[in-house]
C-alpha cells in the first residue's frame, strides 16, 4: 500500500470549487445593485414632477387639505 500525499496551494484548498460559485454570486449582486440606482432614478424623477404639480396647485390656489385628498387619491 503505497500513500501519496497532494501539496495544494493554501487558497484553493480553502475555497475549492466555490471560486465559480463567488464569481456568479458576485455578477447577480451587480445586477441587482444597477436594478436598485435605476429605480431610486425613476422615483426620484417623479418625485420632481411631482413636486412641481403641487407647486402648481398651490398657486393656483388649493389648501393643504385638498392637496393631500389629491395624492391619497392616486395612491390608492
Amino acid at each position: 500500500m503505497r500513500r501519496v500525499a497532494k501539496a495544494l496551494p493554501l487558497a484553493e484548498s480553502v475555497a475549492g470549487k466555490t471560486k465559480a460559485a463567488l464569481v456568479l454570486l458576485g455578477a447577480v449582486l451587480a445586477v441587482l445593485a444597477i436594478g436598485c440606482v435605476n429605480i431610486a432614478g425613476l422615483l426620484l424623477a417623479r418625485g420632481v414632477q411631482r413636486e412641481r404639480e403641487m407647486a402648481m396647485r398651490v398657486a393656483i390656489g388649493a389648501g393643504r387639505t385638498r392637496l393631500l385628498g389629491q395624492m391619497l387619491n392616486e395612491v390608492c
